[in-house]
This record gives C-alpha cells, sequence and structure tokens, in this order.
C-alpha cells in the first residue's frame, strides 16, 4: 500500500460520502430505500480505497463502509435517547462506530482507534450541518415534529421518525422532502415560536385516483386506511405541541386549510382521525367537521390508538 498524505485521505472521504449520499437518495427514491444506506457507505469507503492508491483496501472499505454506516445508524437511533437526540452527540456516535468499522481494514488497533475518532470528531461536526441545508432538513424537521405531535408525545418516537430508525418512517421523510409529491415540505405550514416548530399543517386536493396507481410512495401507517373524499381538499396532518394546545392555533391552521381549498376552487375539506383521540375530535365537530365513514384501527407499532378511524368532512 502506497503513502498517502493526511489531507488526501481527508477530501477524498469527505468527496466520497457526499458522493455516495447524493446517488444513494434517488435509488433509494425510485427503487428500494433499504439501499441507500449500504450504496452511502460503500460510496464513502472505497473512497478511501482510492486514496490509498490500493485495490484491495478499496473493496475492503467499501464493504466495511457499507456495514459501518449501517451499524452506526443502529447504534445512534439505540443510543439515541441517552443523549436527548442531540444531533452532534448522535453524530459522534454514528461516526465512531463507522469510523471503527473502517478501521478494521487495516487490522491495526491504532489505526482502528484513529479512524473512530476521527469519525466521530467528523460526523460531530457534519451532520449538524448537514441538517440545515436543503429540502432534507425541512423534510427532517417535519419528521421530527411529526413523531412528537401526531403519532406520540415520546421523544423516543420523535428521535426515531428523525434518525429513521424505521425503515418504514424512512419512506416518510423520502415523501416530505420531494418537491413534486402531495407530501412535499411544499404543502406544509407551520407555526413556530422563538425559532421553534410548534405547530404543523400538511394538506393537498383528493384526486379521483390516487394511492399506489399514483406513484406515491405507500405511507405504511395509513396504508390500511382507504377512505377519502373525491375532490375535497384533504388534511394529511394537523398537530400541535402539547404546551401550546387550547391557544386556538388548531383553529387557525383549520382557517388556513379553507383559505387553500377555496383558491383551488374546493368546497370541502375531508381529514381522518383517531376516534379515541378526544380533543381533535371536539375541535373537528366545532369546527363544522362530521363522520362520512369509520374503519376499524388496524394494529402497528407507530399507532398507539384502538377502536375506529374517522373520515370527517366540512365545507370549506
Amino acid at each position: 500500500m502506497r503513502r498517502t498524505s493526511l489531507a488526501r485521505f481527508v477530501l477524498f472521504g469527505a468527496a466520497g460520502f457526499g458522493i455516495g449520499g447524493t446517488i444513494a437518495w434517488p435509488i433509494g427514491y425510485y427503487f428500494l430505500i433499504e439501499l441507500m444506506i449500504p450504496i452511502a457507505g460503500g460510496l464513502g469507503g472505497a473512497s478511501l480505497g482510492l486514496a490509498l492508491r490500493d485495490r484491495r483496501k478499496l473493496v475492503a472499505l467499501a464493504l466495511l463502509g457499507a456495514l459501518g454506516t449501517f451499524l452506526g445508524l443502529l447504534m445512534a437511533t439505540i443510543l439515541g435517547s441517552f443523549v436527548n437526540y442531540s444531533m452532534m452527540l448522535i453524530g459522534a456516535i454514528f461516526g465512531t462506530v463507522l469510523g471503527a468499522s473502517l478501521g478494521l481494514a487495516f487490522l491495526d488497533l491504532r489505526r482502528i482507534v484513529a479512524l473512530a475518532l476521527a469519525g466521530a470528531a467528523g460526523f460531530d461536526i457534519g451532520v449538524p450541518a448537514g441538517d440545515s441545508l436543503g429540502p432534507w432538513w425541512i423534510a427532517s424537521r417535519i419528521c421530527h415534529f411529526s413523531g412528537i405531535c401526531h403519532l406520540s408525545s415520546s421523544r423516543e418516537l420523535s428521535g426515531a421518525l428523525h434518525w429513521e430508525r424505521l425503515w418504514d418512517t424512512s419512506k416518510g421523510a423520502i415523501r416530505y422532502s420531494g418537491e413534486e409529491t402531495v407530501f412535499s415540505f411544499k404543502n406544509c405550514v407551520v407555526a413556530e415560536h422563538d425559532g421553534e416548530v410548534i405547530g404543523l399543517l400538511l394538506s393537498f386536493p383528493v384526486e379521483v385516483e390516487q394511492g399506489a396507481s399514483s406513484g406515491e410512495p405507500v405511507d405504511p401507517v395509513l396504508e390500511p386506511y382507504s377512505m377519502e373524499v373525491p375532490g375535497s381538499f384533504y388534511i394529511c396532518s394537523l398537530a400541535v405541541l402539547p404546551e401550546f394546545r387550547g391557544l386556538g392555533l388548531g383553529g387557525k391552521m383549520l382557517d388556513i386549510a379553507r383559505e387553500q381549498a377555496r383558491e383551488r376552487g374546493l368546497g370541502t375539506l375531508s381529514l381522518l382521525v383517531f376516534e379515541q383521540n378526544q380533543g381533535a375530535c371536539r375541535l373537528y365537530e366545532r369546527e363544522g367537521f362530521e363522520v362520512v365513514d369509520r374503519a376499524q384501527v388496524v394494529p402497528h407499532e407507530l399507532i398507539h390508538h384502538t377502536g375506529d378511524v374517522l373520515l370527517m368532512k366540512a365545507g370549506a
């Protein structure tokens, strides 16, 4: 193996993981989400092999990069609650595992430790920095917030959504980050307080033909509920953080949805709500919504309700 400079190693690694993530993104979006992590890690590891100008190391680092990114994400998820889901600390955990995995290619304890420390430092900075850029940041914020308000009030679930603990929720993150999908961040309205998101509205028109045939990634949580009001303006998510409820934010967001519906020439609003969510049901009833259909809740690890889910509609 030829000697290589530290600068070359760092530059090739940064470029490789960046390019790997860029290539992995459309593959995961259009084909198989499970391929995103190993492709990004594999290309990142391979780039380090190119820096070393060693073909055997290139193959080993590519395989270990794919494995390391998977294990790093897994460990970051498991330990996330212990660090209060701090992006810097989660990045450090992820980078430590990935760096140590890459170090195994050298069969040298000192290099394993060195790469683990380098990974911790690099991802400690890179994760929060990357989290603040582009549509993926908006998507991750929406998924993070939805985990707090819409599915559960636990920080564990919010962190799980933010870090795609489940492959199912990573599909949701892809949907939110796209621009040509009804679940796009462009269809979201957020309420903020002191720079923090405290409320979310996601709404869009319901087409006559919608679902799997539309090419949209299917939401595994809501897939069993095919009830809809064709031609209505559908409120997919309306959520407010618990400490800001009772201040009229929900009603104001419904007013925004009504205005959006009228701008599109639609005279009806529709939504799904769990019957057990009595607070939300009372809000919708006060706003003129009525039940038009119902279905039994299908058990799912992200759904903490039983009973029925209600399809409700109201005039815009």
